[in-house]
């Protein structure tokens, strides 16, 4: 049984695992915040998060990005982006003037933007040097609940929502989406993309 210095182990739902490059694997749960097993030292930290005096407990995704910083979604009432100080050995809410709204997912372009993939406000492009934030899709009949995102290939963002499997080329705008068909076999075997 693997357990913090006090006591903590992992005993919630898990809802995102990823491990930097320094073989840190860091744990988004539903009811325990942040947990990092560090498979070097074979010792296992959790993040308290709070905001105030709200305690943060519910963390839909974490996130590596190709610099090796790490990302947190979270469902605070009023910010839902945190980054990992490592320095600080903590996590601390990131541009708060930006207003990210309900955030599912996360990915990193080549250029070093992040995209996030949100529950009902679209697709979020964030450019963490200039500051700049476009949102996409803001319509829910478009594109609603992403649970997975990924840059597919240069230019195009692969989405996983509700609604199936959305190819987006962000440069010429042009979106194709898959979904499930009954009468094919070819098709996907369901409009549901969860990771």
């Amino acid at each position: 049984d693997i357990t913090t210095e006090d006591g903590k182990s992992v005993t919630s739902l898990v809802y995102s695992i990823t491990e930097d490059s320094r073989k840190r694997v860091w744990i988004g749960t539903y009811n325990q915040g942040i947990f990092c097993y560090d498979l070097v030292n074979k010792t296992l930290s959790n993040y308290t998060l709070t905001n105030d005096n709200e305690s943060i407990r519910y963390i839909p995704y974490v996130y590596v990005d190709s610099n090796d910083k790490v990302w947190a979604a979270v469902r605070a009432s009023s910010y839902h982006l945190m980054c990992y100080d490592d320095v600080n050995d903590c996590f601390y809410f990131y541009d708060k003037e930006a207003s990210f709204p309900e955030i599912m997912c996360i990915c990193d372009d080549r250029k070093g933007n992040l995209w996030f993939g949100t529950w009902d406000s679209g697709i979020v492009k964030y450019n963490p040097r200039s500051k700049k934030k476009e949102i996409y899709f803001e319509d829910p009949s478009k594109m609603f609940h992403a649970h997975s995102i990924i840059e597919y290939k240069d230019g195009v963002i692969a989405v996983g929502s509700d609604r199936g499997l959305c190819l987006w080329n962000y440069k010429t705008n042009e979106a194709t989406v898959y979904n499930h068909h009954e009468s094919s076999s070819y098709s996907l075997s369901s409009d549901y993309i969860y990771p």
